[in-house]
């Protein structure tokens, strides 16, 4: 079992997306990077507090995943994928369809939808591999020790 979010757990997931000949294949054309917005909502995180999983995905494979606490840190990422912890859960525990989310606003999607929506297979398999990871959720104090650390990386 690995916390989410948590620099093991993004360890985790590129290695398991890189070992994914399905999604190999599936995203052979792909090329561009998202982030993952996880919106507080009063449990894992304070309202207004995020964490955001940046993953830079290129032709079927993840050149890196990163835990990250502002936006900002990647201003011309191409996709933004945003929605709060409970929505997340139930893609993670649920097995929720992250697409069916989209199209039905319960996660807001920036970037070129029109790319996006040709890339369901690949953005159903991510989710999939998510959803094989063993995970579970930090406690409130584990968050804002991670949030500290992450900061004072970035200094």
């Amino acid at each position: 079992m690995v916390k989410f979010p948590s620099p093991e757990y993004c360890e985790i997931y590129k290695k398991l997306i890189n070992e994914s000949e399905e999604y190999e294949k599936a995203a052979a054309t792909w090329e561009g990077d998202l982030m993952f917005i996880i919106e507080g909502e009063g449990d894992l995180l304070e309202d207004g507090e995020k964490f955001i999983l940046y993953l830079d995905l290129w032709h079927g494979k993840c050149r890196d995943v990163k835990l990250m606490l502002e936006e900002d840190e990647k201003p011309d990422v191409a996709f933004k994928i945003r929605g709060g912890e409970s929505v997340w859960r139930k893609i993670s525990e649920e097995g929720g369809n992250a697409i069916n989310m989209i199209m039905t606003n319960e996660l807001q999607a920036e970037g070129d939808m029109n790319k996006l929506m040709r890339a369901t297979k690949p953005a159903l398999l991510l989710a999939k591999i998510q959803q094989s990871i063993d995970i579970e959720y930090l406690t409130p104090e584990e968050a804002d020790e991670l949030r500290a650390e992450i900061e004072k990386q970035k200094s």
